[in-house]
């Protein structure tokens, strides 16, 4: 066995034309594993630069902190925080975690506003 599979670098049997791990189809050659290794470094480090955070969600992400620190005293900052989140977790084309997470904090922030006010 000298074939090693060219997505996941398992080792595979000589004439197999899909790999038993991964499920990979086969190329007629194999690459070594220290080559595959490296492709897989590439693509990954690739793939973390195509994926930024969206302008939105740290834009939500900084108006939730203000309206939490404020108590939503301010609503403004709990409005534009809810509408930026939502702008944020619409983009799939970029990390929403900030999104989420300012998202949250206006809602937080609004529903601690309420709590203020009725009290």
């Amino acid at each position: 066995m000298s074939k090693y599979c060219i997505k996941c670098g398992a080792e595979l049997e000589d004439n197999a034309m899909f790999c038993d791990d991964c499920g990979a189809q086969q190329m007629m050659q194999s690459a070594p594993i220290k080559e595959v290794a490296s492709n897989q470094v590439k693509m990954s480090n690739a793939d973390n630069k195509k994926m930024k955070e969206s302008g939105y969600g740290i834009a939500s992400l900084v108006l939730g902190i203000i309206s939490v620190l404020t108590l939503g005293a301010l609503f403004l900052p709990e409005l534009l925080g809810i509408i930026f989140g939502i702008c944020g977790l619409r983009d799939k084309s970029k990390k929403t975690s900030l999104a989420l997470t300012g998202l949250i904090l206006s809602i937080v922030a609004t529903v601690l506003l309420v709590i203020v006010l009725i009290v």
